[in-house]
């Protein structure tokens, strides 16, 4: 298990955002399902009523179809012509001839299969002609009106429509054309194509007799939309309903699809979010490794140059004393080969100087395993008297003369890594230093002080020439030093040992370094 805090964050994270999207998909389909549902619902109302009126226009289209059909009956030149000629030669034509004629006529019209019976009567209601079935219960006093009727066969008890077609001539009336349809076209219209399974269709009369109907013979078993069309004129009603409930399963339905398709496209979406996660957290992963792997080697690296740089200021303290130990033996050589006398005292001082020389040399190993190396336990120390040990050990081999160093450490106790503070100390020192020995000035002026959770040194040396770069690794621009590591171990040691931050800025002629060290402060 990987126990990475940014690992952990990120997983955390995700799982949120999942939590979150899902919660979200949620709450917004709770609060639009209702309004969503009622829109629905009005749809499908809409698209009843919309049948409604498509079912009026068909079933009036189809009417006046059969109206011109009868119409053109009625206006055929010849058989127009015959039934002027026999209203106006009643007394001296051929009465049986004309009639024939007539029949002929008509019977050419009847074998249009929409057409079941044609009747011709003249102006005082005496039939001229007739075939196949007609309508015989007329009222005389409507018979020369242009009007479409409905009637039963008394024989077969079918239905049928019979339209009345007056015919002039020079706007006089001369007759008039009765004829029959079949009613079958209009019943296709209304039994094709049901919207839902419960639309009942009617066609009524005056009296709301049903004429027509689709025959949806079950009952309604709860409430019902209704709506009625006018047709033709108002003796002829077109009636449409359909139970509510039906709607209603009908907008369950369409929302249930929705739900799914949403459901679908969320567990799509989640899953996508899962996997891309997961193939953003291995990146992740890979980039910390990588991280860790180049600190490590950053830090395996800066390791052995610190031992490098130890051995370095080793030998540059222990140089003085090995030549001035060397220059001595050789002078006592010189004197042995020689032959000179060497008396007790001149060799008792001899080894009394050797013996100083040793212990220095040794205090000078002693201090860098102070400065140095390490302790792994915390311990509380007096912070001015740390620094001022620092200090004094800076000292040495330098020209005091030109060095002012100032502190003030209102914080005087506190719990910490003593070497972590030695090393840091001695670190800005030298720095401070060394770029004053690069200017002209005559007096290297430091500034040290602590209140408990800042740590600030100050000096005169001139600066940085790059404050964002002087904390990377080998970043140096000494032209004797090459290793560009002691602010690196600098910063290694604040953040790891001091669980603090360090921060540079540029003051007048020097350099402001702040550390931040709250939590170290017991």
């Amino acid at each position: 298990m990987n126990k990475d805090p940014i690992i952990s964050v990120y997983k955390k994270f995700i799982y949120v955002v999942i939590f979150f999207i899902t919660a979200i998909s949620i709450l917004i389909s709770m609060l639009t399902l209702k309004p969503f549902y009622d829109n629905l619902m009005i749809e499908d109302k809409t698209k009843y009523y919309l049948y409604g009126d498509t079912l009026k226009t068909q079933i009036e289209d189809k009417i006046t179809q059969y109206k011109q059909i009868a119409n053109q009956i009625a206006t055929r030149t010849r058989a127009k012509s015959t039934l002027i000629e026999y209203n106006n030669n009643n007394n001296t034509i051929n009465l049986e001839n004309a009639n024939q004629i007539l029949l002929n006529i008509l019977g050419d019209a009847l074998k249009d299969s929409s057409i079941q019976g044609i009747q011709r009567v003249n102006p005082e209601g005496k039939v001229l002609a007739q075939i196949g079935i007609i309508h015989d219960a007329f009222n005389l006093e409507n018979e020369h009106v242009s009007d479409v009727n409905y009637f039963i066969h008394k024989e077969s008890g079918a239905l049928y429509l019979s339209i009345t077609t007056p015919i002039y001539d020079n706007k006089k009336l001369i007759g008039s054309d009765r004829v029959t349809f079949t009613v079958s076209e209009i019943e296709n219209i209304i039994n094709k194509n049901k919207i839902f399974s419960t639309t009942k269709i009617q066609l009524l009369d005056s009296k709301n007799n049903a004429l027509l109907s689709n025959n949806f013979n079950s009952p309604h078993s709860g409430k019902s939309i209704e709506n009625r069309y006018s047709l033709v004129d108002a003796a002829y009603i077109l009636k449409c309903s359909v139970e509510e409930s039906e709607l209603h399963q009908s907008t369950y339905k369409k929302i249930k699809e929705i739900i799914y398709t949403i459901l679908i496209l969320l567990l799509v979406s989640l899953v996508g979010i899962y996997f891309i996660s997961k193939r953003l957290l291995g990146l992740v992963e890979i980039k910390i490794a990588q991280k860790k792997e180049l600190q490590a080697m950053k830090t395996q690296t800066a390791k052995f140059a610190t031992i490098g740089y130890i051995l370095f200021a080793i030998e540059h303290e222990w140089r003085k004393p090995l030549n001035y130990l060397s220059a001595l033996s050789a002078k006592f050589q010189h004197k042995m080969h020689q032959n000179a006398h060497m008396d007790e005292k001149a060799f008792h001082d001899f080894l009394i100087v050797v013996d100083e020389t040793v212990h220095d040399m040794s205090q000078t190993m002693t201090d860098f395993k102070q400065i140095y190396l390490p302790s792994y336990q915390k311990e509380e120390i007096q912070m001015e008297y740390l620094i001022n040990q620092t200090v004094e050990y800076f000292k040495k081999n330098k020209n005091i003369k030109k060095i002012k160093i100032d502190y003030n450490m209102q914080q005087d106790k506190i719990h910490t890594y003593a070497y972590a503070w030695r090393y840091i100390v001695l670190n800005l020192l030298q720095n401070s230093y060394e770029k004053f020995s690069q200017t002209k000035r005559d007096l290297l002026h430091i500034r040290m002080s602590f209140d408990g959770k800042i740590f600030t040194f100050e000096d005169n040396a001139g600066g940085a020439e790059d404050i964002s770069k002087i904390l990377q690794l080998f970043y140096t621009t000494k032209k004797y030093d090459k290793s560009g590591i002691g602010l690196f171990i600098v910063k290694s040691l604040v953040e790891d040992s001091l669980a603090g931050k360090i921060y540079f800025s540029h003051i007048e002629n020097g350099l402001k370094v702040s550390i931040a060290i709250e939590e170290s402060v017991k």
